[in-house]
């Protein structure tokens, strides 16, 4: 299923709204002038007097952003024309996730120019992959000179981490049923996370024994996350949180982090951007239709 069904369609309502509204404001020539005098100028005759204070700010960045570029730029819900319409709180959401896939389209397009490629001469059959460890970002599918060059523009910084968690985010949605997020395979993850979060050591590097994983000193580190939980966690959930991290390591230990799959997290990337795969939500972003989709103005 595509979310962007239904946002698409508010989408579409705004911009008719506002194809006609602005018509007014070409008229008036200076259009910047039209816009304070009709949504923040009291005495002007044109001033929108029935307009609450969200409804005023959303209707005027939705305008400005009409004649600016042709359309309305993402879905303001505050917009006067939703006025007494309802959207839940899962709606917004997927806004909102919308906008990050359109955010993080929009840096890989950025940091491939700066390599040298032309984001839009990739194919579809491109896969981006990230270790859930090393948050290492691999690249599968194309020849090797331009997989190397992506790799290399990518693996910089908090790239990995931030694309990882993207992903992770978006292919943890209810109903989404990514077959990449396994039960075991989320455990492990989750241990490794909680673990590396607590105590910044990771699972991979430990030595697994007697349950559960050690320093090259001897020190069991559900020993060094319990003192952490004890500093950082507030009293009200410092056993809520001991029990689950010893609920996660135990999982681990007790079947091998060696026996475990891996959360490695897959995105196919071409022309239009990132495409999810293996689950029934696709959340793509609009595409690429807009590199300015969503702006603060």
């Amino acid at each position: 299923m595509k979310y962007h069904d239904l946002i698409s369609a508010l989408k579409a309502a705004l911009d008719e709204k506002y194809s006609k509204v602005s018509a007014a404001a070409k008229r008036y020539g200076d259009t910047d002038e039209y816009l304070n005098n009709k949504y923040f100028n009291k005495y002007s005759a044109i001033y929108e007097r029935d307009l609450s204070e969200e409804e005023r700010m959303a209707g005027y960045r939705n305008e400005k952003s009409y004649l600016n570029t042709g359309h309305v730029r993402g879905v303001n819900f505050s917009d006067s024309l939703f006025r007494g319409m309802e959207f839940n709180s899962d709606v917004m959401d997927h806004d909102r996730l919308q906008w990050e896939r359109r955010v993080i389209n929009t840096q890989i397009d950025n940091i491939l120019r700066d390599t040298g490629i032309d984001p839009n001469e990739i194919q579809d059959n491109c896969i981006i992959s990230v270790d859930p460890y090393s948050k290492y970002i691999s690249v599968s599918g194309i020849e090797d000179t331009i997989k190397d060059m992506i790799e290399e523009g990518m693996n910089v910084g908090t790239n990995g981490k931030n694309l990882f968690l993207h992903l992770y985010k978006l292919s943890t949605q209810d109903n989404c049923n990514s077959i990449q997020i396994s039960e075991e395979a989320n455990t492990k993850y989750q241990a490794f996370a909680r673990i590396n979060e607590l105590t910044g050591l990771k699972l991979n590097d430990l030595i697994q024994k007697n349950g559960s994983f050690y320093t090259d000193e001897g020190k069991d580190v559900l020993e060094i996350a319990d003192q952490s939980i004890e500093k950082t966690v507030p009293s009200d959930y410092r056993d809520q949180m001991q029990n689950w991290v010893r609920d996660l390591l135990s999982k681990v230990a007790n079947k091998g982090w060696n026996n475990m799959s891996d959360l490695i997290l897959k995105v196919q990337y071409g022309k239009n951007g990132l495409k999810d795969m293996d689950q029934d939500m696709i959340f793509d972003g609009y595409s690429k239709l807009d590199n300015a989709w969503y702006s603060i103005l």
